[in-house]
């Protein structure tokens, strides 16, 4: 599934109803009890190493008039893969040490209702494989396992999920992997840009060597030039920070945010506004930029880990950031 967002005032987010389970939060264990909120069958999502290279179609159906949702992946290396979520009574127990847990998984004077039916962790490290904090939580988490003998049991997110299958356990949980985002630093990202955010060109402006651009006038054209006012700004999650000029961050990297339009990137042409970003588009063909034409803000041409790093973030922040100023597109593979 491929998704396409453009800033637009209709606020129609896709929304994923119900949840199977609580995230954990860094190196806190978590142990779930309620049986209604999970089954085995539920959340087995591929392994992301098998979707690398082949083609998956995600068809979302939200079913807004009850609390059930599923989600299919398409024909994806062994075959399809359907999981439903279903908001149910759910309890979470946070546990925060290791032997903690393990002093409740022994404790006979527990109550007889508490039935855990999984046990998670979090990584705190995924992203940098050569942490050593990895080891030593695997090895952590692998005792706790073992003390609920019977009960699956989950650690790995996105960068977990490249550590190998030692930290796959019986269930993963891919985030920023699934939308194309880089999961661990300074590696190769396998994984394909899914998700496109779009602009409209809403005016095309000229200007001579020496005017200023935007607020601030932090930046001084040094030729004459051509701009295009796009109509996206920090209000709809396009960072600030990735201005050329006039923000701290310029001081200690130098390399600017820039869109995609007719064939190539564009830079950023002075500061982000609240609600408009200008390009220049001086070095493209003069019939190849008018208003109403789109401009990719980030997506297969400008990807979105690039995108962040001109912003001194994560593309985490970047995916997070889109709010409900934008049209919300899911095509399919028909489309």
């Amino acid at each position: 599934m491929l998704a396409r967002i453009r800033p637009t005032l209709d606020r129609t987010p896709a929304t994923l109803v119900g949840a199977v389970v609580i995230a954990a939060l860094l190196v806190q264990l978590f142990v779930v009890a309620g049986a209604e909120a999970y089954s085995s069958k539920l959340m087995r999502y591929p392994y992301l190493t098998d979707v690398v290279g082949n083609s998956a179609t995600i068809n979302w159906a939200t079913d807004r008039t009850s609390t059930t949702s599923s989600v299919k992946w398409g024909t994806v290396a062994g075959g399809n893969c359907t999981v439903s979520s279903k908001s149910a009574a759910k309890t979470s127990i946070t546990v925060g040490s290791r032997n903690e847990a393990i002093a409740l998984a022994n404790d006979v004077s527990r109550p007889a209702s508490f039935a855990p039916v999984l046990v998670m962790s979090h990584l705190a490290c995924s992203d940098d494989h050569s942490s050593e904090m990895n080891k030593q939580q695997l090895e952590s988490f692998r005792r706790v396992s073992e003390a609920y003998e019977g009960i699956e049991s989950s650690l790995a997110a996105s960068g977990g999920i490249f550590l190998g299958s030692d930290y796959h356990f019986d269930l993963t949980r891919p985030g920023i992997a699934v939308y194309g985002g880089e999961a661990v630093n300074g590696v190769a990202n396998p994984m394909r840009p899914v998700v496109t955010a779009e602009a409209r060109i809403i005016q095309v402006r000229t200007a001579k060597a020496g005017d200023t651009v935007s607020y601030g006038r932090a930046m001084r054209l040094t030729r004459d030039s051509r701009l295009a006012v796009v109509s996206a700004g920090y209000a709809d999650g396009y960072l600030r920070s990735q201005s050329s000029g006039g923000v701290p961050l310029r001081q200690v990297v130098p390399q600017t945010g820039q869109g995609f339009l007719a064939g190539r990137k564009i830079p950023v042409a002075g500061r982000i506004t609240m609600d408009l970003t200008i390009f220049d588009v001086t070095d493209l063909p003069e019939n190849a930029v008018r208003a109403g034409d789109y401009v990719e803000l980030f997506g297969k041409n400008v990807l979105v880990d690039d995108v962040a790093r001109a912003a001194g973030t994560i593309g985490y922040e970047i995916l997070t950031s889109i709010g409900l100023r934008h049209e919300r597109r899911y095509l399919y593979e028909e489309d």
